[in-house]
């Protein structure tokens, strides 16, 4: 289509600057017409009036000639010199007054075939401009494409490879003391401890799976939420006491602050996991003798729970990543610290999901993190859902 544009434009140019050429062609050829008039006037004030009959023979076909003729004749008729002279001055200041006239026109002509190529000339020019810059930004759109195509390759490259350790890891440990258990002779102690361990591993391979599938559902729409009203303070405290044997075996101490009375609608379980998953994140990324913040309180219409660590921080370039799936900071750090990167991401679908908002803040690494939780509560939800 552009083109086609483009075409016209320089289709219509030559048509105006041919179209200006021939005009002011035609002008001079009129100009050079009235300098053979006045050749011809001269000519004719030196005839005779024996000359003047041949003149009119030969120029019986010519009008212009003629009407000259007559007027020299008549006038030549009344014997006065001067009046033939008159005459043929009368002729030239026409002749001359109709080059001037032509000389304008010539004059206007050739201004009007310089406007039109001027016109077409910049029209073509932004044309080809435009051109150029769809090409450009065809070109930048594509090499973006191909970034992300490749980011996105690289990124299940990443995955593939988190789900397969994660997942080996304590299928291993499951397999090692399952083997061990089948001798007969086993110490009882041992026993106790390879169950122990068994059971930690199964429950390890079970969070990592429910993960994923709230992932696939947030992700095919298909995560269901069982909505009512329910004080959140319940919910809340419920998630902090199962998160706290895991805070204490390493020593982290769990600190909290509760407003009471506040009402939000929600899914208790699904609100649970999202303190559950935010704890958890903290507790991993915290070190031992560390403290977390849990606090919860009213702002305005809304339910505020934060959740603040002295833990590790998140760097400034990585907190506009922290809520993707599968994106971790630290790859290495990562596999220190086990997980795919879902907890985080699932925390985010939820809370939007119960019409809320979740937000990250850390003052760079080694600053701990801050995470903060914004829903509606019962009265600016409407009430029962």
């Amino acid at each position: 289509m552009r083109n086609a544009v483009v075409l016209a434009a320089a289709v219509a140019f030559s048509v105006i600057a041919l179209s200006g050429l021939m005009g002011y062609r035609n002008i001079l050829v009129v100009i050079g017409n009235f300098q053979d008039l006045r050749r011809d006037s001269d000519t004719i004030a030196a005839l005779d009036r024996g000359d003047l009959e041949r003149v009119a023979a030969l120029t019986a076909n010519e009008p212009q000639q003629r009407r000259r003729l007559q007027i020299v004749r008549a006038a030549m008729a009344a014997g006065s010199a001067e009046r033939v002279r008159a005459a043929i001055d009368d002729m030239r200041e026409e002749e001359e007054r109709q080059r001037r006239v032509s000389r304008v026109n010539a004059d206007t002509s050739g201004r009007s075939a310089l406007q039109g190529v001027v016109v077409s000339t910049t029209v073509s020019a932004l044309l080809l401009l435009l051109t150029f810059a769809q090409v450009a930004a065809t070109a930048r759109a594509n090499r973006i494409a191909r970034e992300r195509a490749e980011d996105a390759n690289r990124m299940k490259d990443q995955f593939i490879a988190m789900v397969s350790h994660e997942l080996r890891t304590p299928l291993a440990t499951i397999l090692g003391w399952s083997s061990i258990l089948g001798d007969d002779t086993i110490d009882r102690e041992i026993l106790r401890e390879g169950l122990a361990t068994i059971q930690r591993s199964a429950s390890v391979q079970k969070k990592l799976i429910e993960d994923l599938l709230d992932v696939s559902r947030t992700l095919t729409g298909k995560l269901r939420l069982s909505m009512h009203t329910l004080d959140l303070q319940e919910v809340v405290h419920a998630a902090v006491e199962s998160m706290r044997p895991a805070a204490e075996a390493k020593s982290i101490s769990i600190l909290t602050s509760f407003e009471p009375a506040i009402r939000v609608s929600g899914d208790p379980d699904r609100l649970q996991q999202i303190i559950w998953n935010l704890i958890t994140n903290s507790v991993k990324f915290t070190p031992r003798g560390g403290v977390i913040n849990v606090v919860m309180s009213r702002a305005e219409e809304q339910a505020l729970i934060e959740v603040r660590d002295s833990g590790d921080g998140i760097d400034a370039s990585f907190l506009p990543h922290v809520f993707e799936p599968f994106r971790q900071s630290d790859v290495s750090r990562a596999r220190e610290h086990k997980g795919l990167g879902l907890g985080l991401s699932i925390v985010k679908y939820l809370v939007e999901a119960h019409g809320g908002t979740v937000s990250v803040w850390s003052d760079g690494i080694g600053a701990g993190t801050t995470f903060r939780v914004m829903l509606p509560t019962a009265a600016a939800a409407g009430g029962v859902l």
